[in-house]
């Protein structure tokens, strides 16, 4: 939602990469999602797309204090995973969304974060601790925010229902579901 934003803003030349640990799971994660928020707004339609490439291209005019065209700037949403595309580890980048994070390596994450100007925001199901906790996490330059389904105004009701029956069953005693519980329902390792 955030990139959605930043792209119709009035900022100019913006780059806003979303990057994913292998082609699929952007495919069925990410990107689904991107192109569903984009149809809920209204919005689908006044990107550029490029399936290819995986792009999405906002464009606006540009006028002077004269209400005159004087131009054109386009910000763009590119969509890659890092799984084999080693030449796109160098391209720079105004912002990174990094989905499920710690299914990348710490290595990669370093090259394409440290070709970013402005911010990154990383992602991750907190299945297990990875690099992001030894390494980010507690940094005077790092926000760690911790959110779970509650902060999601679009789960699914299905879904939804579906951790809270984890609760049910953790609050029966079930340790299973009581780890279910606290990673989907709480966000918590």
């Amino acid at each position: 939602m955030l990139f959605i934003i930043l792209a119709i803003s009035k900022r100019k030349n913006l780059i806003l990469s979303v990057v994913a640990e292998s082609l699929p799971n952007l495919k069925s994660g990410a990107l689904r999602d991107f192109e569903k928020i984009l149809k809920s707004w209204g919005l689908f339609w006044e990107f550029k797309i490029n399936k290819t490439d995986r792009t999405y291209s906002y464009t606006t005019d540009i006028f002077d204090d004269n209400g005159h065209k004087i131009g054109e700037n386009t910000n763009l949403i590119e969509f890659f995973s890092v799984e084999g595309e080693g030449s796109r580890l160098g391209s720079r980048r105004t912002h990174l969304y990094v989905n499920e994070a710690d299914m990348i390596k710490f290595e990669t994450f370093i090259e394409i974060s440290g070709r970013t100007s402005e911010f990154t925001i990383l992602d991750y199901n907190p299945r297990r601790k990875f690099w992001a906790h030894k390494e980010l996490i507690g940094q005077s330059h790092v926000d760690y925010l911790v959110l779970n389904f509650t902060d999601n105004e679009y789960i699914p009701a299905n879904e939804k229902k579906s951790i809270l029956w984890y609760k049910k069953k953790a609050d029966e005693g079930s340790k299973y579901f009581l780890n279910k519980w606290r990673v989907l329902g709480l966000g918590l390792l």
